[in-house]
């Protein structure tokens, strides 16, 4: 995680202060935010719903898309709703590194596109190539991972099963 953002948690030293950046237990971020892969990759969140993102709100996208982690596991946490200065990518990780960060598009569970937009962990190609392997490890295939600045910009970074 970017330095920058190592007091974000007590609002004397947020980089805008008199805010805190919130951070789930591991059990509410499990409840809450992590996602499963089922048999056919289909991505399934909360009440093991197909997870979508239509409803995304994050700070680098056009909507439609939501924030994302992957820890050292594989696992993946999610979140429609970024509430600058108190919701961010750190919040899904814990402020603790990850192996993939940025945001998804999601539709009915099928991954459409990943970008490494994340400005608190600003991943690199290395952390999207973890991403591309536990997709493929998900039998996950097609899917176009894009740099920070997106699908709208640049030709994907990656694409799954290639």
């Amino acid at each position: 995680m970017d330095p920058y953002y190592d007091g974000e948690t007590d609002p004397a030293r947020h980089p805008f202060p008199g805010q805190s950046v919130s951070r789930p237990s591991p059990e509410r971020l499990n409840r809450f935010y992590g996602l499963e892969f089922g048999p056919d990759g289909t991505l399934y969140g909360r009440g093991n719903r197909p997870f979508e993102t239509s409803s995304g709100n994050t700070p680098f996208g056009e909507g439609g898309r939501a924030i994302f982690v992957m820890d050292r596991h594989g696992k993946i946490f999610a979140s429609n709703d970024v509430e600058p200065g108190e919701f961010h990518h750190s919040s899904l990780g814990g402020g603790e590194p990850v192996a993939a960060a940025g945001e998804l598009a999601v539709k009915n569970g099928q991954i459409q596109y990943v970008t490494a937009a994340s400005g608190h962990y600003k991943p690199q190609m290395a952390q999207m190539y973890n991403l591309k392997l536990e997709l493929e490890s998900q039998g996950i295939t097609g899917v176009p991972i894009y740099d920070h600045l997106g699908p709208y910009v640049n030709p994907p970074i990656f694409v799954t099963g290639q």
